[in-house]
């Protein structure tokens, strides 16, 4: 997977997207507030943006599989 990390830090409302560029789709998007949290709490390091941002990647993902597998187990 190729991925394209298009920032804009330094506006007044800072935002970050992730694209996967194989399947030209927005992988992840931070906006506002919800980004100045993430770097106020070390989860994205600008020093190092990709290795964050695959790091986030990875933990939503893994969220993904365990929210999709926990629905196959209800009861109907």
């Amino acid at each position: 997977m190729t991925i394209l990390i298009d920032a804009w830090l330094e506006r007044r409302e800072p935002s970050l997207r992730v694209w996967d560029c194989d399947a030209r789709e927005v992988l992840v998007e931070w906006h506002g507030a919800n980004l100045r949290s993430l770097l106020e709490q070390g989860l994205l390091e600008l020093d190092d943006l990709a290795d964050s941002v695959w790091s986030l990647l990875r933990q939503a993902t893994q969220e993904k599989k365990l929210l999709t597998s926990s629905n196959d187990y209800h009861c109907h």
